[in-house]
Order: C-alpha cells, then sequence, then structure tokens
C-alpha cells in the first residue's frame, strides 16, 4: 500500500513537528468511513514522513487548516510533493525523502473507530432533529400566514363587492394561498 501517487483520497487527521530533525509527520485516515460492505482486511493507519523540507513551518501552518478534510499527495518529477484538497490546490513542496508507514489496524484503532462512528451518528441525529423543528416551524408559520391572508382578502372582497376587477384579482390570491395550504398539507 501506498500514500503518495495511490490515486486514493485521505484524511488529513495531524500534522506534527517530528524530533527527528527537520521532517513532519502526516496522520491520514485512507479508511472507508461507512462501508457497504465491512472487510477488516481494507483497514490500515497511514503515516507519511517527509524529510528535509524547506519552508517548513509555512507548510505546516498551510496544511493544518486542512486538518479534518480531504487530501491527496502526488510526487511531481522535480523532487517535490504536490499536495490538494478537494480539487483546491494547496501547494507543491520540497524535500529530500519521505517514509510511507501503512500498518494494520490494531485494538486501539477500532475503538478510535467506533467511538468516530458513534459521535458521527449523535451528530447527524441532533442535526436531524434541529432540521426537523427548523421544518415544522417554518410551515406553522406559513400556515399561520397564510389563513391570516385568507381571510384579508375574504374581508376586502366584501367591501369591494362593486369593484369587479379587485375581486377577481382577490378570489385568485386565495385561490393561491389555497393551493399552498394543500401542498403543505400534502
Amino acid at each position: 500500500m501506498k500514500i503518495v501517487n495511490e490515486n486514493k483520497i485521505f484524511t488529513l487527521i495531524s500534522v506534527d513537528k517530528t524530533t527527528e530533525g527537520n521532517s513532519v509527520k502526516l496522520e491520514l485516515n485512507g479508511n472507508p468511513f461507512l462501508p457497504r460492505e465491512f472487510n477488516a482486511k481494507k483497514y490500515f493507519k497511514y503515516q507519511l514522513v517527509i524529510y528535509g523540507l524547506k519552508n517548513e513551518n509555512k507548510f505546516i501552518k498551510e496544511i493544518s487548516e486542512f486538518i479534518e478534510s480531504y487530501i491527496d499527495i502526488d510526487e511531481l518529477e522535480n523532487k517535490k510533493l504536490d499536495f490538494w484538497s478537494d480539487g483546491y490546490h494547496i501547494g507543491e513542496l520540497e524535500f529530500d525523502g519521505y517514509d510511507e508507514i501503512v500498518e494494520p489496524y490494531e485494538k486501539e484503532d477500532w475503538i478510535k473507530e467506533h467511538k468516530e462512528l458513534i459521535e458521527y451518528h449523535h451528530r447527524n441525529s441532533d442535526n436531524s432533529i434541529k432540521d426537523f423543528y427548523r421544518r415544522r416551524k417554518f410551515i406553522d408559520n406559513l400556515e399561520v400566514f397564510l389563513n391570516k391572508e385568507i381571510g384579508n382578502y375574504k374581508t376586502k372582497n366584501e367591501f369591494l363587492t362593486d369593484k369587479q376587477k379587485a375581486v377577481k384579482t382577490n378570489k385568485k390570491a386565495i385561490e393561491l394561498a389555497n393551493k399552498i395550504q394543500y401542498l403543505i398539507e400534502q
């Protein structure tokens, strides 16, 4: 398994400066988050250690903005790594060398993955409840508004009985409001 030039999208988990001189370690996740068919043999830990960086601090600052984002890394012919995130070009980085560390999941990794799935589930559940309440509030406000407008148009029609053009316009508005109410009920 490879990381660079793999034509695989990874999620950037962390960026750390290592104690070994002039190197940076990128922790990546290339595992399927919610696979349709589970296969434990497809889960790995991915780390990319890059040595001999030019403008190391600038690189760490720029790449740190993309933590928890998708990232793609390619090696160019002129000893540069090319970083992309969802079609956005992060930049090119000159380097002396790099190590790709790909290891199978261990028990701690499975526990961490399980905790992330639980957090994901709860976050989605909370968001769907909030969306439901927002939609319900919008529909309730819309129904109140439509009922009020229908009542206003009916009252106007009582006063405008001798002006047939205005009455027809009001009746069309009432019909439209009734159609919208019917759509809401659907």
